[in-house]
């Protein structure tokens, strides 16, 4: 019995329990977020180089281009994944104010992610949390995209998801209006 299944057996025929999930989970997020590998260029996806050492030195060792930068379980990284460098760019239709989300490896690893040339996440050294969030008013145009990234010694999380969402598009309409109407309304958080 889940936690849904539980409340509604309990208040029986007393309550209506609807559910509704709020906001997307950050694999969601990764997916939804779209790239290009050139300013005004048509070719989706950000440019990735891998390297063989854990601090982006030497010539990369394999490059190619991922669509979504969505890693995690059900895609990992690659098995010999020592660091990577992902560049492109993001298009922001409309001024406003936007999530970056970058989900890392923790202290198995490090991430920083620059926005236009400007340091707007890092967990490089000091891994504060496995999510990290920054939230910037980002004008209308394309916008460029640096993730760097690194692993320790192949073990350990092989989960990298960035995504961008515009804040007042992350709460689903339709489970704001479902709540509206709630005599009672349970939240529940927690990692996807």
């Amino acid at each position: 019995v889940d936690d849904l299944e539980g409340l509604a057996n309990a208040l029986g025929d007393s309550a209506k329990v609807v559910y509704k999930g709020g906001t997307p989970a950050l694999a969601e997020i990764a997916r939804a977020t779209t790239f290009a590998t050139e300013a005004s260029g048509p070719e989706p996806g950000l440019r990735v180089e891998y390297f063989a050492s854990t601090d982006l030195s030497g010539s990369p060792v394999r490059t190619g281009t991922d669509l979504h930068l969505g890693y995690g379980p059900d895609h990992p990284l690659p098995p010999d994944f020592h660091s990577g460098r992902w560049t492109g760019y993001y298009r922001v239709n409309d001024r406003g104010t936007y999530h970056l989300v970058l989900q890392a490896m923790g202290e198995q690893g490090g991430a920083r992610l620059f926005l236009d040339d400007k340091l707007v996440i890092d967990s490089w050294n000091l891994h504060r949390s496995l999510v990290n969030d920054a939230v910037l008013d980002l004008a209308a145009g394309p916008h460029q995209v640096r993730l760097e990234a690194y692993r320790v010694a192949n073990w350990g999380s092989s989960t990298l998801r960035l995504g961008l969402v515009r804040s007042d598009a992350i709460v689903d309409p339709d489970a704001v209006a479902i709540a509206s109407k709630a005599d009672a309304v349970v939240l529940a958080v927690g990692f996807d």
